[in-house]
């Protein structure tokens, strides 16, 4: 009996001792920065208790300006309040977390498959770039990149399968407008916040933006090689800024909400866009939309460029460039100006109720004018069997 007691005494301090050691190894640590030595990450004395922080300790940042002099990866807790990180790359790991609430970014953060960053708090900026392989939750505070091309990058690359969850209506700025962008290539997500998101840098997407809750605009245009859907009772605007595409790549809007171009400028190549809301804003047409002329377009905005039209074309803020109306078309203009003239031929009837004319304007014999409101700026001539119908508001020539 006393044999066997001491076997399994034997067996069990050894257990425990090999518990202690492994539990030592990873257990986490309570680590602040305090920067007392220098600014290099890796100095022992920077950091409260002594040590450089593990893979899996707790890291707590509040100020100062921590230097990454070689790769830092993080797969236990960051909460990072204030100060300045700079150096080289910041990886949150699988598993890791990252608690953003202030501070800057001057080294590139990498955001790992199953990492996790929270950004809340003060107004923070990107001076590098920022790639995220796993979820981001962006709860408060504004962001911004900056890019100047050489010390500052600062870009977003949000990777296939990756999730960035705006929980908020706060905006994204640009420092420069140089080359600062939001590259989506997996979900941009607006899942809190009945106000505006507003994301003022370009935003080219390839992945999906899906508006789940109140309003996202895009406000510094992008490209347009993805999908967009708005929930039920949620906005989604291109807003500002140049949009295009390229065929054979057509993005798609869906939804039980709404997706509306409401500014900037947008490029059609071949037709309009279903499900897309022309509300604003400036139309540029590609050479081969709707066959080469247009024979159906109605917007709230206006058009740039010279254009034929064979069909119906419905335009609120005026014509940057000319028109050529052949017969059986009809232009309806609500506003806005065309400064080049306007030739009505047989067969041709325009309906103008606001705006300006400029150049030099014919009626010809067949064409009709329906002129309810706006102002003639330049000369009109009316031919022999042409028809100007005067009606509506005051009007001056």
């Amino acid at each position: 009996m006393t044999k066997v007691f001491r076997k399994w005494a034997l067996h069990w301090c050894l257990f425990m001792s090999l518990f202690t050691c492994v539990f030592s190894l990873s257990a986490q640590v309570n680590k602040t920065w305090s920067g007392s030595a220098s600014s290099d990450w890796y100095n022992p004395t920077n950091w409260v208790p002594a040590g450089v922080p593990a893979t899996n300790d707790i890291i707590n940042i509040s100020s100062g300006n921590p230097n990454l002099t070689a790769p830092v990866t993080i797969n236990g807790q960051m909460n990072w309040t204030g100060g300045s990180l700079n150096g080289t790359l910041l990886t949150i790991g699988a598993g890791g977390v990252l608690n953003w609430s202030g501070g800057d970014m001057g080294g590139a953060l990498t955001v790992g498959t199953n990492g996790v960053v929270n950004v809340s708090g003060n107004y923070k900026t990107l001076y590098n770039v920022l790639t995220n392989y796993g979820v981001v939750t962006w709860s408060g505070g504004g962001l911004r990149c900056a890019w100047n091309g050489s010390s500052w990058l600062g870009s977003v690359y949000n990777e296939p399968g990756a999730l960035w969850d705006c929980q908020s209506d706060q905006g994204f700025d640009h420092y420069w407008n140089n080359g600062e962008t939001f590259y989506n290539y997996g979900e941009f997500r607006k899942t809190s916040g009945s106000g505006i998101t507003s994301m003022n840098l370009p935003f080219n997407n390839s992945g999906l933006v899906n508006v789940l809750q109140g309003t996202v605009n895009f406000n510094s245009g992008g490209v347009l090689a993805g999908a967009t859907t708005a929930g039920a009772g949620a906005v989604m605007n291109l807003n500002g800024g140049t949009f295009s595409y390229t065929n054979p790549v057509v993005p798609v809007f869906g939804g039980l909400g709404t997706n509306r171009f409401t500014g900037g400028t947008l490029v059609l190549v071949d037709d309009v866009l279903a499900n897309l809301g022309l509300n604003g804003g400036t139309l540029v047409l590609g050479t081969n939309f709707q066959g080469g002329t247009i024979t159906n377009l109605v917007t709230s905005g206006g058009l740039s460029g010279s254009y034929v039209v064979s069909g119906v074309l419905t335009v609120n803020n005026g014509v940057a460039g000319g028109l050529q109306l052949t017969s059986g078309s009809v232009l309806n203009w609500n506003g806005g100006s065309i400064n080049s003239g306007l030739d009505v031929t047989n067969g041709v009837v325009v309906n103008w109720s606001g705006g300006s004319l400029g150049g030099t304007s014919l009626v010809r014999d067949g064409g009709v004018l329906n002129w309810s409101g706006g102002d003639m700026g330049g000369a009109l001539t009316v031919g022999t069997n042409g028809v100007v119908n005067v009606s509506g508001n005051y009007k001056t020539l």
